[in-house]
């Protein structure tokens, strides 16, 4: 007899899997935030406008924005259906 606790339909269909969900679309959301961030950071920086210009790093913080709004976005949340997501213990904050 198998239990119907530990279907597909039924671990994608529950609470506790789509919190995992919820809780990778967050943690994603926050890297990108913080790596948006420190591009900011390190681009207002006139000492390292020679870097900046030879690593393209205005267009890498362009990517990195475009990235994150993906990552926020509805369709970015459904594509996670499927995938482990992540345990809220291990949420990055």
């Amino acid at each position: 007899m198998r239990c119907s606790l530990f279907t597909r339909e039924s671990v994608l269909a529950s609470d506790w899997y789509a919190a995992r969900l919820d809780t990778k679309q967050r943690s994603d959301e926050a890297r990108l935030k913080r790596v948006v961030a420190s591009l900011y950071e390190f681009l207002d920086n006139p000492d390292n406008a020679g870097v900046a210009n030879r690593l393209g790093l205005a267009a890498r913080r362009e990517q990195a924005q475009g990235e994150r709004v993906r990552v926020g976005s509805a369709e970015y949340r459904a594509g996670l259906v499927g995938t482990l997501g992540l345990q809220a213990l291990d949420e990055v904050r």
